[in-house]
């Protein structure tokens, strides 16, 4: 039947059903036991057994057949499906009751059941029913499982595609499942957990241009956050030793198979370490989660090529940026001066000459970014730190102490994605108003990801920020690695889209 048809039938059904003082939306209904419980709980029964004791459940009909006095269906709930089997002559009511009730129930429905766990002569567990109700009906018709590939409607409609595509719903599990280890490992270490605004003055702590609001009390402009770094920092200050947060970022930037508007973020900062010290818990984590998720070390890895696996065995690899750049390029890149127009037009070049398109105006840190994002990244599969960014690309990190123009910064890159950020942190405060005067350059030169003056920021530092080092993982980007998805909008569940 057409989809139009259906519905208008089925609103007709319900209302002549209502008119008889029928109510197909009752208040709750008694569940003794889930699906999922039934399965565990009975799942061994002899063929041809029945428990004497009866149970209550619920769910939503997958499919459903009526032959004269017997009624079949599958019902599923919380991942797992149950077959039910009604017979008219154990029905409770009798065959008036049997006929009205299920007359009005159809695939997609939601329903009680009362009913005897049994096993039937195949050796299939079954719910032999002796009652059921409606609890809310569906008015349209579901897809068949396979048949809801629509992008755009599969994520306007996300509750359609978790219906229909029951395995997807694992991955948003798996995500919740992730978010809680993080927050139980760190917990562990010693970490205290934060809150902070999302709504601020100035926006920092991120190359990215930030969504504006307006307070209409207070009738000024707000952005909201693009990271949670710069607060963590002066909470630092304030004496915690270790904190971080589990938030959502906003950065108003490109929507493309790696990045969404907004997205969840594990931000964290510690005293008194270097970025050796985070890189060496970063992989701790990873290979933990991991571990937690798979119950192994190693995850299925999918590209155009095939499919392959990811090792997650500590410890991971390192590679630096500069002499790994200079290895697929050809050119000298070691020891330029990284603010120079000599390094800025040689940048160009390069990526020219590899066919990197790099949007105009851009500066060195953009041209920087774009070649590394395609030359290098998309060819690191097994878990490997990038270190040593320039200081264009890191205005918040400290430098190396012997190696000039660079800085104690790291990525974790997996499987061609960038998962995490981190670095040792600027706490000189001279040094960190120079760094936000070049920011301000590339911002009057029209590079609106460039970071904006954050005073109240640079008076906490002079409050003295002890050695501190800080990270941040994407986790929607680790959700993707871990599922073997290829677009961040297959680990949100609301995403943004066109």
């Amino acid at each position: 039947m057409a989809e139009q048809n259906y519905f208008k039938s089925r609103v007709e059904e319900i209302t002549k059903a209502k008119a008889t003082g029928f109510n197909p939306y009752p208040h709750k209904f008694h569940v003794s036991l889930s699906i999922p419980k039934i399965k565990s709980q009975y799942g061994q029964l002899k063929s041809g057994s029945k428990e004497k004791e009866s149970v209550t459940t619920a769910g939503r009909i997958r499919r459903t057949h009526l032959d004269k006095d017997t009624w079949t269906c599958i019902v599923e709930n919380g991942g797992e499906e149950v077959q039910i089997v009604s017979h008219a002559g154990q029905y409770e009511g009798g065959e008036t009751a049997f006929q009205k009730d299920h007359a009005l129930v159809k695939k997609g429905d939601i329903i009680g059941v009362k009913g005897f766990p049994a096993s039937n002569a195949d050796g299939v567990l079954t719910l032999e029913a002796t009652h059921i109700v409606l609890l809310s009906p569906c008015y349209h018709q579901i897809p068949e499982e396979g048949s809801f590939q629509d992008l755009k409607t599969r994520y306007s409609q996300r509750y359609l595609d978790l219906l229909v595509n029951v395995k997807n719903r694992k991955i948003f599990i798996n995500k919740a499942r992730t978010i809680s280890y993080i927050r139980a490992f760190l917990d562990d270490l010693g970490f205290v957990e934060v809150e902070t605004p999302v709504l601020t003055p100035t926006a920092g702590g991120a190359h990215a241009r930030p969504f504006i609001t307006h307070h209409n009390d207070l009738g000024i402009d707000l952005a909201m956050r693009t990271s949670t770094e710069l607060f963590l920092k002066q909470l630092i200050v304030g004496g915690f030793e270790k904190v971080y947060e589990v938030g959502r970022n906003f950065r108003n930037e490109r929507t493309d198979a790696k990045h969404n508007p907004e997205f969840t973020a594990v931000e964290l900062c510690q005293a008194y370490v270097s970025h050796n010290e985070l890189t060496t818990m970063a992989e701790k984590l990873i290979s933990a989660i991991v571990k937690e998720i798979t119950g192994g070390s190693k995850i299925k890895h999918t590209t155009k090529d095939g499919v392959s696996e990811i090792d997650f065995s500590t410890p991971f690899d390192q590679v630096f940026l500069i002499p790994e750049l200079e290895k697929k390029t050809g050119s000298t890149l070691t020891s330029l001066q990284w603010d120079s127009d000599e390094t800025h037009k040689l940048l160009l070049e390069v990526a020219k000459k590899h066919n990197v398109t790099v949007s105009s105006p851009a500066s060195t840190a953009q041209v920087l970014d774009k070649l590394v994002s395609e030359l290098i990244e998309p060819h690191i599969v097994k878990p490997t730190f990038i270190l040593g960014y320039p200081d264009v690309m890191s205005p918040l990190a400290k430098g190396f102490s012997d190696k000039k123009g660079l800085t104690e910064r790291f990525e974790l890159v997996i499987g061609g994605i960038e998962v995490l950020n981190g670095y040792t942190d600027l706490n000189d405060p001279r040094e960190q108003k120079k760094r936000y005067d070049q920011q301000s350059i590339l911002k009057a030169q029209g590079d609106e990801g460039a970071q904006t003056f954050n005073e109240t920021f640079c008076v906490a530092l002079e409050y003295a920020l002890p050695p501190t080092s800080g990270l941040g993982i994407g986790v929607d980007r680790l959700v993707m690695v871990l599922s073997d998805l290829s677009d961040i909008k297959e680990a949100i569940l609301f995403p943004a889209h066109h």
